[in-house]
């Protein structure tokens, strides 16, 4: 091929790929590889516009005609090659590499609690991880999470394990498989490697799901964590926390019971634990746990999504069968720090000021 012949070629191959890229770029912008600071690491919840260089494209499942950035956080896993794995049999793996069996989340696993479809945006990834199973292909390219109820969660979750220093403590009650334990542990290990050690309490009565979390920590070979296969006590949890000089996520979900057992833990929550985030099962509950923490405790509120005010909506139209335009036409959905997300429970995120203030900007990322 004459030497002019192929200038022009690949010219013309340059001028359509960078036209590629840019119709990909949110709000028409040109795209930039992603930046993350320190800084951003430690936002909380603090979302750049979509025209911002350091912007990973995000996809609001209940709202994805609507053009948004992931939280920073999630520039660290932006390219590709970070979260690809190997694929394997009757298994979802997470943009970590976190292993979970396939059923747990994408099936009735445990009798009276279809998570499956209580977290409808996990199904996204479970048909996924089917459907390439099934074809014979070995490995994934694992798609960062959808904005969902979860998310700002899972934001919460990644930021307590970036932001550790020395040991990762961590407590999950109502813990099912250890979901957001197994999750920051997961982060940890491939963010924060300067921390060795890890340490979790779980709690979790449920015999089948207490079993499920055995399976997914020997699967991610995550050997150091305590299962108490009951309800959550304070004292039980004073006694383990007595043993750490402090503790970087409390998550609790315990179906009702954190009406009592938080204000049980206040002396602890005050004195160790730098960040908690809490389930609540009713608007009351919510009201008066939102409370304690913002006037009792004086507390950071990082996120506050509220009790769903129609759950007949939410089980009609978002659970039983996916329908955007009944759900913006009920106004069943809540509009937070991520977009618009359809939630059932209410959640409270919460940072000790006393605590976070002896954070600097430099322990957010390595």
């Amino acid at each position: 091929m004459p030497v002019l012949l192929r200038t022009i070629i690949a010219a013309a191959t340059a001028v359509m790929a960078a036209a590629a890229v840019e119709r990909r770029a949110p709000h028409g912008g040109r795209h930039h590889p992603p930046a993350l600071s320190r800084v951003d690491a430690c936002a909380d919840f603090n979302i750049p516009p979509p025209t911002a260089a350091s912007c990973v494209p995000a996809i609001v499942y209940a709202d994805s005609d609507v053009a948004c950035c992931h939280h920073p956080i999630f520039n660290l896993l932006a390219h590709p090659s970070d979260r690809t794995f190997p694929l394997r049999p009757d298994t979802v793996v997470e943009e970590t590499g976190l292993i979970v069996p396939f059923q747990y989340d994408c099936r009735e696993w445990q009798r009276g609690h279809p998570y499956h479809i209580a977290v409808p945006a996990r199904n996204v990834r479970c048909d996924v991880a089917d459907v390439m199973a099934k074809r014979g292909i070995r490995r994934q390219t694992v798609d960062l999470p959808l904005v969902d109820e979860e998310y700002a969660e899972l934001v919460a979750v990644y930021q307590a394990a970036l932001q550790a220093k020395e040991t990762f403590t961590a407590i999950e009650m109502g813990a099912r498989w250890g979901t957001w334990g197994s999750r920051a542990v997961s982060f940890l290990r491939r963010f924060n490697p300067a921390v060795h050690s890890h340490d979790v309490l779980y709690f979790e009565p449920d015999a089948v799901a207490a079993g499920g979390l055995k399976m997914v920590h020997h699967l991610n070979g995550i050997t150091n964590f305590t299962l108490h296969t009951a309800n959550a006590r304070a004292d039980v949890i004073a006694a383990w926390a007595a043993t750490k000089k402090h503790i970087d996520l409390v998550d609790i979900d315990i179906q009702g019971a954190e009406e009592s057992l938080v204000p049980e833990l206040a002396a602890l929550l005050r004195s160790k634990v730098r960040r908690v985030i809490i389930g609540t099962h009713s608007a009351a509950t919510h009201a008066k746990l939102s409370d304690f923490v913002r006037h009792q405790l004086k507390w950071t509120v990082v996120s506050d999504m509220p009790m769903s005010k129609d759950t007949g909506c939410v089980q009609a139209h978002y659970r039983d069968a996916f329908n955007i335009d009944m759900i913006n036409k009920q106004g069943c959905y809540h509009v937070g720090p991520f977009g618009k997300v359809v939630q059932w429970d209410g959640e409270i995120i919460a940072d000790n000021p006393a605590l976070r203030a002896e954070e600097s900007p430099e322990q957010c990322f390595v």
